[in-house]
Order: C-alpha cells, then structure tokens, then sequence
C-alpha cells in the first residue's frame, strides 16, 4: 500500500514539476525545491536530479543565463524535430564516431538540451550520453548499427556534420 501512495506523490510532483517549468523561469534546481515547497511538496535534491532526468528537463541558456526547458514531446509540445532544430540548437553541430563512442559538438551551453533530445530519442544502440557545456558523449552498445544511429541524428539534426566519416 505505501508503494501506491509513494507512487501518487512522485506522479504529482512530476506533474507540478512541469507545470513550474512551463510558466515559470526556473534558474536552478535550489530554486525549483523553493517552488515545490511554496506549493507544499518537500523533496530532497536528489530526488529533484531523479525527478528532472526523468522528465527529460534540459538546462539550456538564454538572454539572462540558463534556465529548465521540458525536451521531450508531450502534448502540447512541438515534435522533437522542430524543438532541436529551432530552438534549443543555434548553429551547427558536429559529430564524429570512433569505436563505441560518438562524440558531439554544439554551442557552448546547449549540449544538455540535445543530450535531453537524444535521450528523448531512444535510439536503438545508444547506451546513454554525457554532456558537458559544449560536448556530447554519446555511448553505444557493442552491436550498435552506427549507419542507423547518423541516420536517427540526421532525422533531428539535418544540419549535423560529420567529421571523418
């Protein structure tokens, strides 16, 4: 029984979590327990960093520094194509494989939205990303089909060059 009720409050906190993000510019995850806890959520800040990885939350920057953005598609969102390509990535990306990883170059403070969006992806092979300010580390499995993961990166990211390909 208390896995049902624990199971409510971490959908409700989700839910309140996206709902913060969508009318509100949050800055920080400091600031985001402020506004769970003004609306009567206390979590810790780990579950906070669970919470937005699973939500596929991005930190990208805009005119005043970063800010959360929801990545993913969910209703009422536009399709992930038209996210990456318009507005979370400004300029080009480059991509370069070798062996089992792949790494990618954006501009700088936008490798966490595109990681959000290639996670969001789920691309058959890929193992998981890591990203940095600017860089992109994308792992991929052993039986990875590389041609099909340039094509699922392209499908997203038509602009993307390879590098040594």
């Amino acid at each position: 029984m208390a896995q049902i009720s624990d199971d409510k409050t971490k959908q409700s906190r989700q839910q309140l979590i996206r709902e913060l993000i969508k009318e509100t510019t949050v800055r920080s995850q400091d600031d985001l327990l402020a506004l769970l806890r003004e609306n009567g959520i206390v979590t810790t800040q780990a579950t906070l960093s669970r919470d937005l990885r699973e939500l596929k939350v991005a930190k990208i920057t805009d005119s005043d520094g970063y800010k959360y953005v929801l990545s993913h598609n969910t209703v009422g969102q536009a399709p992930i194509r038209s996210v990456a390509s318009s507005t979370i990535v400004p300029g080009n990306l480059t991509v370069e494989m070798s062996g089992q990883m792949c790494v990618l170059h954006t501009m700088p403070g936008y490798a966490g939205a595109v990681a959000a969006t290639l996670d969001a992806m789920q691309l058959r092979g890929v193992m998981g990303t890591l990203a940095g300010d600017d860089t992109i580390l994308i792992i991929l499995r052993s039986d990875a089909d590389k041609i099909y993961i340039l094509e699922g990166l392209k499908s997203v990211f038509p602009d993307i060059t390879m590098i040594n390909a």
